[in-house]
């Protein structure tokens, strides 16, 4: 047995970003698309009227069939950030995996408007980019 800790990788250098903006009007079909076709060369999906519905129940204390869990296609490659507390979201994003170290995250301090995505990167040294 290695006794040695294992290492992680250096995280793979980013040459370039490429952005996808897309109306898929309520199309829960079209975006389960999208993040498997995009996969490989898109690294953030915008989406305007993305599909929001029940795609669970969840075990419930007070409800014999549960509770509603609810939301948009989920992808394991891509991280979901939406505007919190919206019933139903306008706007979405989904940032590829391979982003996660630039911690990416929605800013509502810029502008604050239900129709309207603004993401934040933040580079290694801590500068939002």
């Amino acid at each position: 047995m290695n006794s040695t800790p294992e290492r992680a990788l250096p995280p793979r250098k980013i040459e370039s970003l490429r952005i996808l903006s897309f109306n898929v009007n309520n199309n829960y079909l079209l975006t389960e698309s999208l993040l498997n076709s995009r996969v490989d060369d898109t690294n953030i999906l915008f989406l305007q009227e993305p599909p929001w519905k029940t795609i669970r129940q969840a075990p419930s204390t007070v409800r014999h069939k549960g509770n509603d869990v609810v939301g948009a296609p989920l992808h394991p490659e891509w991280m979901t950030l939406v505007r919190p507390s919206d019933p139903k979201p306008r706007v979405m994003a989904y940032v590829h995996s391979r982003l996660s170290l630039l911690r990416p995250s929605l800013r509502f301090d810029l502008v604050n408007d239900r129709d309207v995505s603004t993401l934040s990167l933040h580079t290694p040294g801590g500068i939002p980019s």
